[in-house]
């Protein structure tokens, strides 16, 4: 319904539902814009560190986080203000951001094979796991566990919140890249960039029940479960893969910008915004 230009090569994105607000990260930037997703106007762009790869967003605090993967810092923005307040250092390119608000808990891919596991409260490092070569992760803020896909290995990794243990090491598919959740089904998606596939995993079980093929080189995807729908970029085809949650089939695919990258859900209006890396804009999807 929407073509937004924002920065250059955008990537990651995150939803302000109650803000009425996305934040997206551009990565040739080193920005993040701010639409307002009422308008689907752009109305702050702020200035953050060295290749802006993800964002995440507390609503709890008002607090926006970025993961910026050449400075080896993630960027702290006071969303009220919309300004900078301060940095965390990390290690070794930050990638992937995902944020469980209640146990006030911040998780961090780093390309050396770990997650930094970061305490929202003082902004310090609490702990660092081993998952190899990880790339994407979600949070269960529900279970209060996250997932992390770890490329090297084909599997889905699992950490608990509260222990730091490491509670699951998934078979998937090959070289796994996004992964979403829908907690209240006990389901994670991880999309197999060279498979050309969605694997289904049981939470519960943590085990994988199933695979959906999609598009050409999938890379984001994100749920919403009050539809029963997901999202699946197509980064190849320029496209998104819509599957009904229940069936686990394709119901429509939907075209959008020039090397499409990631993909978040308004949980309040059910409006999918979608980064094109190549077009640097974001597309905004609605289903009847």
């Amino acid at each position: 319904i929407a073509t937004i230009p924002v920065g250059q090569r955008p990537q990651g994105l995150a939803i302000d539902a109650a803000g009425h607000l996305a934040y997206v990260a551009n990565q040739a930037s080193d920005t993040v814009s701010v639409i307002d997703t009422v308008t689907h106007a752009v109305v702050a762009t702020i200035p953050v560190g060295a290749e802006p790869q993800d964002v995440a967003v507390d609503p709890m605090t008002h607090t926006a986080y970025v993961a910026n993967h050449t400075s080896d810092t993630v960027s702290i923005i006071d969303t009220t203000t919309r300004n900078v307040t301060g940095t965390i250092a990390t290690r070794s390119g930050p990638y992937a951001l995902a944020i469980d608000p209640q146990a006030h808990l911040l998780y961090v891919t780093e390309m050396n094979s770990r997650i930094a596991i970061i305490d929202t409260t003082t902004h310090e490092v609490a702990r660092r796991k081993r998952i190899g070569v990880p790339v994407d992760v979600a949070a269960d803020t529900v279970a209060h566990t996250a997932y992390a896909t770890s490329q090297a290995e084909d599997r889905l990794g699992g950490i608990d919140s509260t222990s730091y243990g490491k509670i699951a090491n998934i078979k998937v598919g090959s070289a796994p890249y996004g992964v979403a959740l829908d907690p209240k089904a006990h389901r994670a998606y991880v999309t197999n960039y060279p498979d050309n596939t969605v694997s289904v995993v049981d939470t519960a079980i943590r085990k994988q029940i199933g695979t959906i093929t999609v598009g050409e080189s999938p890379t984001g995807v994100a749920v919403d479960p009050d539809k029963g729908r997901l999202y699946v970029v197509n980064s190849r085809n320029n496209t998104v893969t819509v599957i009904n949650t229940i069936t686990s089939t394709v119901t429509t695919t939907i075209r959008v910008g020039l090397t499409p990258e990631g993909v978040e859900v308004d949980p309040s209006t059910h409006l999918a915004y979608v980064t094109n890396a190549a077009g640097d804009t974001v597309s905004v999807l609605r289903l009847r």
